[in-house]
C-alpha cells in the first residue's frame, strides 16, 4: 500500500520534553537549521495541492497549511540526517519506487489520485518517495535488526532530538514546532493567524 512515512512519523511519539528557539526571519514559515522554508514556498505548496484537487487556491484553510509546512520541515529533517549518516538516494530508486507504485495501484493517475487525497500534489511525489527511500535507509541504520515499525518509531524518536539539535522554528502564525510529536502545535497567540495561500 501507498502510504507515505510522514504519518508512520508523526504517530511515533517519544517522550522528549524539548523546545527549539531561534529567532525567525522575516519571511520565513520555517527554519531548519540552516536552511529557511520561505512563505512564498509555503504558498506554492499549498496552492499546488488546491489545484491537483480542483478546488480554488483562495480556498486554503490553516489546517492545510500547517500540515503541509508540517510536512516540509519533515522532508528537510530528514533530508538532512540523511546526508549527516551518508545516505545517497538514487534517480534509480526513485523511478523503482514510482514503478512499484504505478504497478501496485494500475496506473500513473491512479498513483497521482492517491497522493492527491493525502494532500500531496502530484510534482510534490517524488519528494514524498525521496522521503520515504532515506527514511527507511536511516531505520536500517538506526535499528539493523528491527522490524520496519520499530525503525520508523526510533527513527521519529531521533528525529525529534535531531531537529532540536539543528534548530527547528516556526513561524508563530502557523503554530509551535513539536519534536515530540514531529508536528506543528496550535497556535500560541489566538490573535495570530496562517494568511491563506494564494
Amino acid at each position: 500500500m501507498i502510504k507515505p512515512v510522514l504519518a508512520t512519523l508523526a504517530a511515533a511519539v517519544s517522550l522528549l520534553a524539548l523546545t527549539a528557539c531561534n529567532p525567525m526571519e522575516p519571511g520565513a514559515a520555517a527554519i531548519v537549521g540552516t536552511t529557511r522554508i520561505s512563505e512564498q514556498q509555503l504558498a506554492n505548496e499549498v496552492e499546488a495541492i488546491l489545484q491537483a484537487q480542483g478546488q480554488s487556491t483562495d480556498r486554503a484553510d490553516a489546517s492545510l497549511t500547517s500540515t503541509t509546512l508540517g510536512r516540509m520541515v519533515i522532508v528537510e529533517l530528514v533530508r538532512q540526517a540523511a546526508a549527516k549518516a551518508g545516505v545517497a538516494i538514487t534517480q534509480g530508486d526513485i523511478d523503482s519506487t514510482m514503478d512499484a507504485y504505478v504497478k501496485e495501484t494500475g496506473g500513473q493517475q491512479q498513483v497521482e489520485q492517491l497522493f492527491v487525497q493525502q494532500n500531496i500534489a502530484p510534482s510534490q511525489i517524488t519528494d514524498i518517495i525521496v522521503l520515504n527511500l532515506q527514511a527507511q535507509a536511516l531505520g536500517r541504520i538506526l535499528l539493523p535488526n528491527g522490524d520496519p515499525q520499530a525503525q520508523g518509531k526510533e527513527l521519529a524518536r531521533q528525529l525529534g532530538t535531531f531537529s532540536v539539535e539543528q534548530g527547528t522554528t516556526i513561524s508563530p502564525r502557523y503554530g509551535t514546532w513539536e519534536p515530540d510529536k514531529l508536528t506543528i502545535g496550535p497556535l500560541t497567540d489566538p490573535l495570530a493567524v496562517a494568511p491563506a495561500a494564494g
